[in-house]
């Protein structure tokens, strides 16, 4: 029985794919910081270069720079920008009255609040137009668990940098 089904499912893998009838929709998700955002953008040109139809998800500051890129664009978090580049801002200065540990830890509770609110938007979004695949940045990894639970395939971008070296892709196309 086991044996049987393996064999049937060698013998999909085996057969091509119908013709699709529209391009391939993938979304790619990325903050606007420029070490995140232009790996994102650099992905969605090659993608595009193919024939993808390429959405790039991003917040309010990145949105004018994927869109003068010519790609189609949908803004995350809007009208929390402050709180991101709050965020993004380690708070190695001591506050008065506040130890370090104490401000590290406010701060993960505010990138959880944030990190859930993008799940949320991600999957009302994705409610009303699924696309086929998903590429979300690192920091983002609840947009990847929210792509899972919808059954959206998913990978994750990692982009490295290191010094003056030019930064190198996990992601090849």
């Amino acid at each position: 029985m086991i044996r049987a089904e393996i064999q049937r499912a060698r013998q999909r893998a085996m057969q091509s794919p119908p013709p699709r009838s529209q391009p391939l929709r993938i979304d790619l998700a990325a903050p606007p910081f420029p070490g995140h955002l232009h790996p994102i953008l650099a992905i969605a040109h090659r993608l595009r270069e193919r024939g993808v139809h390429v959405r790039i998800l991003t917040t309010a500051q990145a949105v004018p720079i994927a869109e003068a890129e010519g790609f189609e664009t949908v803004t995350l978090l809007k009208g929390r920008e402050q709180e991101i580049e709050r965020l993004t801002s380690t708070p190695n200065e001591r506050v008065p009255g506040q130890s370090r540990t104490l401000a590290h830890l406010n701060s993960f509770r505010g990138n959880m609040r944030l990190q859930r609110a993008l799940a949320d938007q991600l999957a009302a979004l994705w409610k009303q137009e699924a696309p086929d695949a998903f590429v979300a940045d690192f920091v983002l990894p609840i947009a990847g668990h929210t792509a899972e639970r919808r059954r959206i395939p998913w990978i994750r971008a990692v982009s490295y940098t290191h010094l003056t070296l030019p930064t190198i892709y996990s992601v090849e196309i």
